[in-house]
């Protein structure tokens, strides 16, 4: 409910009748490294975007809630411009 059924990032909300599809919600400081299991610790996020955010290839800047990506994702030019249109955005 903290980003209205979609994700923070790119805005995917998907739903069938009222099950949301492909979103998750994803630890910022993780589970198991001691983050804690509280919604002020998460983010929704679409399955792609929570699988690249838990590899490294984005992080969110703490002072202004800020998408940074990794310098080193790489991808075809395609995918480059659609992720990285992302950098520097605030998150939804």
């Amino acid at each position: 409910m903290a980003y209205e059924w979609r994700c923070c990032l790119c805005g995917y909300d998907i739903r069938l009748d009222t099950t949301v599809i492909g979103l998750e919600a994803a630890h910022i400081m993780w589970f198991q490294a001691g983050g804690p299991d509280v919604e002020s610790n998460g983010l929704a996020l679409c399955v792609l975007h929570h699988k690249i955010f838990d590899l490294g290839a984005f992080t969110i800047a703490p002072d202004k809630l800020e998408v940074q990506f990794s310098r080193h994702m790489m991808g075809s030019s395609e995918i480059q411009s659609r992720l990285l249109a992302y950098q520097g955005a605030s998150l939804l």
